[in-house]
């Protein structure tokens, strides 16, 4: 078996053995510097003291579990190239050329290529979202009468929602391609009618509008008045 150079660990725990054998240093002494139990350094003794190559010894040490090889370090890959996407949402590689490509002498342009097919298919919830998600979407907040106002228009809110709404909300107004208008709050649209004009304050004294009617009982010239 060719001879194989042990490492400056394995090197000093050879010397410490081989000192031990010598008489240069006692078993006690040589288990402190190799952390192992005297016992085990008289065990290592008897099988360094018999002639053998190294890597024999090596091999011997590890398989009586005195000592653990540890793995190697693998060659690190410094870049690589960004992995094929496999699911919806993932990012894609380009890879751009800046050129005069239209050799029209002026400014250089930007040549994108890309290596895998981007396009993914529209999935249930996408269908059902699709005109929300190509909509103008601003943000309002429900004032203390419960409407709500967007450009030159203002909006009631209903007295009964699908979800609470409280005064000072957050709201979303989609304007969608269909000219419509569509108020959400919290993936929830809300029932509203347009008012003809901008609406007198009106002190309204529910805390939130919800599924059920409120108590609340508002005056005869309240939008709310013929709901009720």
């Amino acid at each position: 078996m060719p001879e194989t150079k042990l490492t400056t660990t394995e090197q000093e725990r050879y010397d410490t053995i081989r000192s031990c054998i010598d008489g240069e240093i006692t078993n006690k002494e040589a288990s402190i510097r190799l952390g192992l139990k005297v016992r085990q350094v008289q065990r290592i003794k008897l099988v360094v003291d018999v002639p053998m190559n190294t890597e024999i010894l090596r091999l011997l040490i590890i398989k009586k579990d005195l000592w653990k090889t540890h793995p190697c370090r693998g060659p690190q890959i410094h870049r690589k190239w960004r992995e094929r996407v496999d699911c919806f949402g993932e990012l894609v590689q380009f890879d751009g050329s800046y050129h005069d490509w239209f050799e029209t002498g002026d400014e250089e342009c930007l040549l994108a290529i890309i290596d895998v097919d981007a396009h993914r298919p529209l999935t249930d919830e996408l269908r059902t979202n699709i005109s929300s998600i190509f909509s103008v979407q601003s943000k309002r907040r429900v004032n203390n009468d419960y409407t709500i106002q967007f450009k030159t228009k203002w909006f009631q809110l209903e007295a009964t929602q699908k979800t609470s709404v409280y005064k000072r909300d957050e709201v979303i107004v989609e304007e969608r391609l269909d000219g419509t208008i569509h108020v959400r709050l919290k993936n929830v649209y809300l029932e509203y009618h347009e008012l003809p004009l901008r609406p007198k304050p009106v002190h309204i004294p529910v805390v939130a509008l919800t599924k059920q009617e409120p108590k609340w009982r508002p005056p005869a010239n309240h939008s709310w008045k013929k709901r009720f």
